[in-house]
């Protein structure tokens, strides 16, 4: 990492998702903050994040990450990061862009681009290679869902 924005990012990626601490979000959101790319809709203020916080901690496990590399420009970071845990006992990686605009030590708005199509494949959520098969052409149909907690 190569500054103190990065490192704000970092932290909060650290305590919120590593640690699982709650009180991160508190301590690192603005009271307005927003935060995109994790579902369809951004999340708006700090009750949005927790709630999406806990729903993230319930499906994945032993989560890690590691920043490769970080750029700072005014109140503005990017970082690159891999991401690492565990799915119902099976491994998986996911790498990911973060950007975050910090205004007076926190956190005012966060986008982050993750490899969900990787992350779901490897999780067993889409079949292996789906992104090539797309690519290629391929269409998926939705058969039904299917209620992994009754498994």
């Amino acid at each position: 990492m190569t500054g103190k924005l990065s490192e704000i990012v970092a932290s909060f990626l650290y305590r919120a998702i590593t640690l699982g601490e709650v009180d991160v979000v508190e301590e690192a959101f603005g009271d307005f903050a927003r935060l995109t790319g994790l579902q369809a809709e951004a999340l708006h203020g700090k009750r949005e994040m927790l709630r999406f916080q806990r729903l993230l901690l319930s499906q994945y496990k032993n989560i890690g990450f590691e920043v490769q590399k970080s750029i700072e420009e005014g109140d503005w970071v990017a970082l690159r990061c891999v991401f690492t845990g565990t799915y119902r006992e099976s491994p998986y990686q996911m790498e990911a862009q973060c950007m975050a605009r910090i205004v007076a030590g926190k956190i005012a708005e966060m986008h982050f681009q993750g490899d969900y199509m990787r992350l779901f494949e490897q999780t067993g959520h889409l079949p292996h290679n789906s992104r090539d098969m797309c690519l290629l052409g391929a269409q998926f149909r939705l058969a039904g869902f299917v209620d992994q907690k009754a498994n």
